[in-house]
């Protein structure tokens, strides 16, 4: 800012020191350089030391000139100068010279040279000369004028003393109402009386929202809220609510949107709609909108408190009532509700209802059941696993209004949708009719000898099908990495020690009566397994999981040098559910271990590693409702010298035929003529012996046999996926209403090498000032879908524009890429006058 006069004051006085004046007396009786005079930038100037004289302090002043006799000094003083009677500093005035200036002209040609202001804006100057007598606040309100203030210049004071980027009507609100909405303490209230810009503030926001009655804090932020929520349904403000209507709806939208998406008003936003929903009593007025209508206004927790109340009203004793629209409405749900917290909810009334609804099958073979459950069927174990994860998510408070439908799911998934399995599965399968190349024995000879080039095996303990499912379905994202899905059938028992020994290469498996030796060594631990690599290739190695995720990409390339085969082993499942302190944790160990590889496959991928092969030794069954002790098979220890667990027995000797229980020969998961018997239930049930009460595996089930073997090959080339593109569809570029429907077409649809994109949608001026809510879209339309546009409402500020000026639609990704479309406005304002 040029200080053109400022110079000048300075200069002149620095010349009647240069001239020997010793003493300059500068009385002010207005203060209006009070603070001018505080400023360094000021005094450093100056080649004389100033002191500030207050009233009653001549004195005071007299005492410090005299203790300086040499020193040469800027006598400032707010105050009137005494009359000669009662001046007691008169012999030194005498002695010196006093000096004077108007800082209203050195206010106004500092501001009229910076802002190009012509002489009518000098009255409103010296109207707010207390505020602009200070230098920072005249070079803030100066970084924050700009044309549209040309005609309401008080507004950049608003501006200024509230501390916004720039002018904005909503934002400005909004930071008033976070110092409270009582007018006598607000602190940005009380800063708008001290430099008379109140009545400014009112006058604006009474014509911003079209007001006919006198606002209060309150009763703004309480009708834009009514206004909006109303607006958003597309209804009318009901009569209980007409003393909260305003007139310009859309401005009220626009506020109520950018409260609850700015982070640093979101708090106030929450806090505001909890009060407005409670003293209005929005519950009785909205409980009839159907579910359609209250989406549109599922950014307030109370509506998603209210729809979620209406979903869990679906699940009765006999079943689920309309099971399509609450499966719907709850996935719908679950897209739009991550920022305000209810995910979880909407996830497990999702996953609820899809669980109640489905009904078992029944099949003649039980290959076909296999083939089934890799297919399709799976997925019940899945909708279960996401159901538990997402019911541990829900908050203690509200926990037990969804206990009475977890208890039904329970019901329903352990004694018919598990239980049906189980007992279809042994109902049908022997396990001496599997054939060689589906046996988890022949994993290595199957798909890993004779590669050519290294092959990383990451053999993660428990990881089931389903769940290798959903790894497989993240890893897809990324094009750089194919995935092919098959398959394989654990022995029995289907345990560790079985599934662990299978994997490795060898020419024999057998079993010692504690563990399954293979070609007669041990295989119990990373040292014992290395060995039994290295025999068929010295360049074969063993790596744990965790020291990949713990090594530098240097580390990893050592680590991997000149390697052929590389077994990579990952305990996460295993661990937690085979402890009885922690099993309940079993699905939550299950989503960080499909995490967790997904980091080291992706990490192994960046270092030179082409291909990978995820398996795992086993299983497991997990449901949450324990099984009574009088229900468990009990088989008495008596009768058989052996190891027993909750899901198998194991002896050599010949046990009587107990219901429900199967037997097979451990030769047949060994291949070779050991007499021991494995005994195994034919159900779900349990032995009554020591282990875990949810998580339990070595049984005959899919869910405890079937493991994935996911193949997976790399390529280090630049990645060619891309988001996935929006064209706006429309050639028309005028905002004609208030009010819009902004259409786009996707480009392409989603795919390995496009990808889904989130876009915020916006209009703004030349300027770059938003002025208009914003909107969001996810482009992610398959191939299925691709036809189906998009339809974005916005709604545009309701105040004064100037037609000769461009205003754009900006579609930004959040990758950063931007798209603006130049519109014209051609529109009239409520008041009929003409933007």
């Amino acid at each position: 800012m040029a200080d053109t006069r400022w110079k000048k004051i300075i200069t002149e006085l620095n010349r009647y020191f240069d001239e020997g004046t010793k003493y300059v007396f500068w009385y002010d009786p207005a203060g209006q350089f009070t603070e001018s005079i505080a400023d360094d930038s000021f005094t450093s100037e100056l080649v004389a030391p100033v002191i500030q004289m207050g009233p009653n302090e001549q004195f005071k002043t007299k005492n410090k000139l005299l203790a300086n006799p040499s020193q040469q000094y800027l006598i400032y003083a707010p105050i009137e100068r005494p009359a000669l009677a009662n001046n007691f500093l008169a012999d030194m005035e005498r002695y010196g010279r006093t000096f004077s200036a108007d800082a209203l002209d050195i206010i106004f040609q500092q501001l009229q040279e910076v802002l190009s202001w012509g002489n009518d804006k000098r009255e409103f100057v010296r109207r707010y000369q207390k505020f602009f007598g200070a230098k920072k606040r005249r070079t803030d309100y100066v970084k924050r004028y700009d044309a549209r203030l040309n005609e309401h210049p008080e507004y950049g004071i608003l501006a200024t003393l509230t501390r916004i980027d720039s002018f904005d009507e909503t934002e400005l609100l909004l930071q008033v109402l976070t110092a409270g909405q009582d007018m006598e303490t607000n602190k940005y209230l009380l800063e708008f009386q001290k430099y008379g810009v109140e009545s400014a503030f009112w006058q604006l926001y009474t014509q911003y929202f079209g007001l006919q009655h006198e606002p209060t804090l309150t009763s703004l932020l309480h009708g834009a809220i009514v206004t909006a929520i109303y607006s958003r349904l597309e209804q009318s403000v009901p009569p209980a609510l007409a003393g909260f209507k305003f007139e310009k709806n859309t401005n009220a939208q626009v506020f109520f949107e950018k409260m609850l998406g700015l982070r640093k008003y979101r708090k106030l936003g929450y806090q505001s709609l909890a009060t407005v929903w409670a003293k209005q009593d929005l519950q009785t007025l909205l409980q009839a909108e159907p579910l359609g209508k209250l989406f549109k206004v599922a950014m307030i927790p109370q509506v998603n408190e209210l729809i979620l109340g209406r979903l869990r009203a679906n699940f009765q004793e006999d079943g689920v009532v309309d099971v399509q629209e609450t499966i719907t409405a709850a996935q719908i749900g679950m897209g739009m509700a991550v920022r305000s917290g209810y995910n979880s909810y909407y996830g497990f009334l999702h996953f609820a209802a899809l669980l109640l609804s489905h009904e078992r099958r029944y099949y003649d073979d039980w290959r076909e059941m296999l083939a089934t459950y890799v297919e399709v069927e799976n997925l019940v174990d899945r909708w279960y696993r996401h159901l538990v994860d997402a019911y541990n998510s829900l908050g203690n408070d509200n926990r037990d209004e969804y206990t009475a439908i977890k208890r039904m799911v329970d019901h329903k998934y352990n004694d018919e949708l598990l239980a049906g399995s189980v007992r279809e599965w042994n109902k049908h399968f022997q396990l001496d009719t599997v054939d060689r190349s589906l046996r988890q024995e022949s994993f290595y000879q199957r798909f890993v000898a004779g590669a050519n080039e290294r092959i990383v095996v990451i053999i993660s303990d428990a990881l089931r099908y389903e769940a290798a499912v959903t790894l497989q379905k993240r890893l897809d994202r990324n094009d750089r990495i194919t995935t092919k899905m098959d398959y394989m059938l654990t022995g029995l028992p289907s345990v560790t020690y079985m599934g662990m020994p299978a994997l490795l290469p060898h020419h024999e498996l057998t079993w010692d009566g504690k563990n399954v030796l293979v070609d007669g060594q041990l295989a119990t631990d990373a040292t014992r397994r290395r060995k039994i690599l290295q025999a068929w290739n010295e360049n074969n190695d063993v790596l744990e999981l965790d020291d990949i995720q713990k090594a530098t990409s240097k580390e990893i390339k050592q680590m991997i040098a000149n390697k052929k085969v590389i077994y990579v082993y990952h305990n996460q499942i295993d661990a937690t559910g085979d402890n009885v302190k922690t099993e309940d944790g079993t699905f939550k160990a299950t989503r960080e271990a499909i995490e967790e590889i997904t980091q080291v496959v992706q990490t192994l991928r960046t270092n030179s590693v082409a291909h990978i092969i995820v398996t795992a030794d086993h299983g497991y069954i997990y449901r949450e409702a324990e099984i009574e002790e009088q229900d468990k098979i009990d088989i008495s220890t008596q009768s058989y010298t052996g190891k027993i667990a909750p899901r198998y027995l194991m002896t050599t000797d010949e046990l009587p035929d107990t219901p429900g229980v199967a037997q097979t020969k451990l030769e047949i998961s060994l291949q070779n003529n050991d007499p021991t018997n494995v005994y195994y239930p034919k159900t779900a049930n349990v032995f009554k012996a020591h282990g875990g009460k949810n998580y339990v595996h070595g049984g005959s089930s899919l869910q405890e046999m079937v493991v994935p073997v996911l193949d997976l090959r790399m390529n280090s080339n630049r990645s060619q996926a891309k988001p996935a593109e929006l064209r706006l569809a429309t050639t028309l570029r005028s905002i004609s209403s208030l009010e819009m429907s902004i259409v786009f077409n996707q480009v392409e649809a989603t795919s390995d090498t496009v990808t889904k994109q989130k876009y915020r949608v916006f209009f703004e001026d030349a300027d770059g000032r938003m002025i208009s809510n914003e909107a969001t879209i996810i482009a992610d339309r398959d191939s299925k879908h691709i036809n189906e546009p998009y339809r974005v409402p916005v709604t545009i500020q309701d105040r004064k524009y100037d037609r000769s000026q461009d205003y754009y639609l900006v579609v930004r990704s959040t990758a950063g890429n931007e798209m603006r479309y130049r519109y014209k406005m051609d529109i009239l304002s409520n008041d009929g006058i003409e933007f």
